[in-house]
């Protein structure tokens, strides 16, 4: 009997072949997991992982004397947060990051992932890097440079993806290891240094509230659609705090909101692919939008910062606010008038409209008795489920209410 030995270009070749075999397998199988994770299971995971380890975790009043622990990390002066205790600095340098190889891997696999569900595949564009997170007197200190989108997904998208590859798995999270988690956000420090040896991306979410009647409003919300990044409903006006045109005037916080209003509220297009090198205030004579700055500056309208928080899914930091329009002439013009007419953009779905009542006297107590529990649903469940919305979406959308309520802007 004779074997026969192949020769050192077809060895190169067979373990060429296995490789691309084997990628490919594990890919198919990372598809599959993203398409089966189902969220609720993985935040509670999460919260038994951060649980064991003594993390403090945010929590949501859902029924009488019970809560809801969700995966979000938040400090007590963080939910009394507002333009003149919130200091943010912003540096106009880039320092490249060096991903590792699995990061690098990831990248691929995480477009990948999008092309296998139909979605736009994303393109490396500029943001605002979180640098450092300091609070110190009586102040939330955040320091920025400039970096790129695709190096926030290899450092916080990845943890995610860790987190699902090991809920395909069955296994008890709290009870093992996630390696990743452990070395870079296993703790309360390593969470608010996260940004200090990684490239860290940060989110604004803001509520919109349209006074739609006399004594009622429209709260803003809708689902996300399945080309956005996120699931589950969202306040829409909300977005990643990138530089799309100038760092001057993207690191303003209202300017950053009214953006949003104009592209997912309008249905318009990204100023990031529209405006370049043109004034970045271009859309700011547009209907729709002018007539919300002319409400702001006369005080028909409040634009108002409400908190900070940590996604702990991704580790993502977002700074909440709200914008109550109290001029219901606004909401008609632009619902059914002689205005530009609302339109979402392709990030959200378009689902049913729910009203809020003007007075609200005990905001938890209407959360629980009067609020959907899930605003799409024809089902008259009532109480706040914060698993039906994005971690952020939840946050925002229960401070900016507080925020309302307690200091009577409704």
């Amino acid at each position: 009997m004779s074997f026969l030995i192949p020769s050192i270009s077809d060895a190169a070749e067979l373990v060429s072949s296995f490789k691309e075999w084997l990628d490919k397998r594990n890919t198919k199988k990372a598809i599959q997991a993203w398409r089966e994770v189902k969220f609720p299971e993985v935040c509670e995971q999460l919260v038994m992982y951060y649980s064991e380890r003594q993390v403090p975790l945010y929590s949501y009043e859902v029924a009488s004397s019970t809560t809801k622990r969700v995966p979000i990390y938040v400090r007590p002066e963080w939910l009394n947060l507002s333009h003149e205790n919130l200091d943010m600095v912003y540096e106009p340098v880039y320092h490249s990051y060096k991903p590792s190889k699995s990061q690098e891997n990831f990248l691929e696999l995480f477009q990948e992932l999008r092309r296998a569900s139909n979605e736009t595949i994303l393109w490396n564009g500029r943001i605002f890097r979180l640098r450092s997170i300091d609070n110190q007197k009586g102040k939330l200190h955040l320091e920025f440079e400039e970096g790129r989108f695709f190096d926030s997904i290899m450092c916080q998208y990845l943890l995610e993806h860790e987190l699902i590859t090991a809920w395909k798995t069955g296994k008890q999270i709290e009870n093992w290891s996630l390696e990743l988690r452990d070395k870079v956000a296993g703790n309360s420090r390593a969470i608010e240094e996260f940004c200090q040896q990684n490239v860290a991306r940060i989110g604004i979410s803001n509520l919109l509230l349209l006074r739609s009647e006399k004594n009622s409003y429209f709260p803003v919300v809708q689902k996300r659609g399945t080309l956005s990044l996120a699931k589950g409903f969202d306040t829409v006006s909300s977005g990643v705090l990138d530089i799309t045109t100038t760092p001057k005037a993207d690191f303003e916080i209202r300017h950053k909101v009214i953006k949003e209003v104009y592209e997912e509220l309008f249905d318009n297009i990204d100023v990031a692919l529209e405006s370049r090198q043109v004034d970045p205030y271009f859309f700011y004579g547009n209907d729709g939008i002018s007539d919300l700055i002319k409400l702001l500056d006369n005080g028909g309208a409040v634009f108002q910062i409400t908190g900070f928080c940590i996604d702990l899914i991704r580790i993502v930091p977002e700074i909440t606010t709200v914008l109550i329009v109290q001029d219901d002439a606004y909401y008609r013009r632009h619902l059914g008038g002689n205005g530009v007419q609302f339109k979402l953009n392709i990030e959200y779905q378009l689902t049913s409209q729910f009203q809020i009542p003007r007075k609200i006297k005990n905001l938890d107590q209407y959360l629980l008795k009067k609020l959907p529990t899930d605003p799409d649903s024809s089902v008259s469940l009532n109480g706040f489920d914060p698993m039906r919305w994005t971690l952020p979406g939840a946050f925002c959308f229960y401070q900016g209410l507080r925020r309302a309520t307690n200091s009577k802007l409704l």
